[in-house]
């Protein structure tokens, strides 16, 4: 090819002619036929792309509320964080060794109002001897647990039962009598009285949690709800909202607690 035919050709011919590559014409920039399964991808994209226009004005949550989602989320689902048994705790009511048990309980409504207490005592069949529901007028939530405890040994006393274990879901009142510091000069009568027996005869006082003291708890709440006081002294006169947690105590069916 003469001087005057290459000034004339296309500049991309020039360039091959002497030996000069362009830049576009390099193999890593040449334009690759569509691969298998690529076909159609042009409108697959701009299909997607409507898709979002159309969905650009939706409220989105925010970065922080995702994160702290996604946090809670790992934390209640991942196994990692907490093993199943420190979630769920299988407990039930316990028989006595020997003798008897009283489980007892108070309940005020409201931080000064009516209260009342209630209690149980039974054999290791989960038979019930003796059980009380009485009502101790205006007060708090800790004078009607330590007369609950009070009015609980006296009546064993009186019927000649011989208690091996008292059990109270009042962590407070448990730990007032074990460490002998009364918790109110209000209920130091008959926190006197009850320590003085428990001490006297031998007889531990231990904390029990709420699903296994049901039956007493049922006691005090129907003492208030009531307004007056009652001895029971079967399993067939005591309330109907008894009679259920009576059933779990003697088949010794477990409830469940997150702990």
């Amino acid at each position: 090819m003469t001087t005057s035919s290459l000034l004339q050709a296309p500049r991309s011919c020039r360039l091959h002619e002497w030996g000069i590559t362009s830049h576009h014409d390099h193999p890593k920039h040449a334009e690759k036929p569509p691969e298998k399964g690529e076909l159609g991808g042009g409108r697959r994209r701009g299909k997607k792309r409507k898709e979002r226009a159309r969905g650009g004005n939706r409220a989105q949550p925010s970065g922080s509320w995702r994160l702290c989602c996604s946090a809670g989320c790992a934390k209640r689902f991942d196994s990692r964080s907490k093993s199943l048994k420190s979630i769920i705790s299988d407990i039930r009511w316990t028989p006595p060794q020997y003798g008897f048990s009283l489980n007892v309980d108070g309940a005020c409504k409201g931080n000064l109002g009516p209260c009342g207490g209630g209690g149980c005592i039974q054999d290791s069949n989960g038979d019930i001897h003796v059980g009380f529901a009485f009502y101790y007028g205006r007060g708090n939530n800790m004078l009607a647990e330590v007369r609950a405890l009070c009015d609980g040994l006296r009546l064993a006393d009186y019927h000649g039962l011989s208690i091996s274990i008292v059990h109270s879901d009042s962590l407070a009142l448990v730990h007032s009598i074990n460490s002998n510091m009364c918790p109110s000069w209000k209920c130091i009568w008959w926190w006197r009285i009850a320590r003085s027996f428990l001490c006297k005869t031998n007889i531990k006082l231990v904390h029990a949690y709420k699903e296994t003291n049901r039956v007493a708890d049922a006691l005090a709440s129907y003492a208030c709800d009531r307004g007056g006081s009652s001895v029971f002294r079967s399993r067939s006169s005591l309330p109907s909202v008894c009679k259920g947690p009576v059933l779990f105590d003697k088949t010794g069916l477990p409830s469940i607690r997150l702990v």
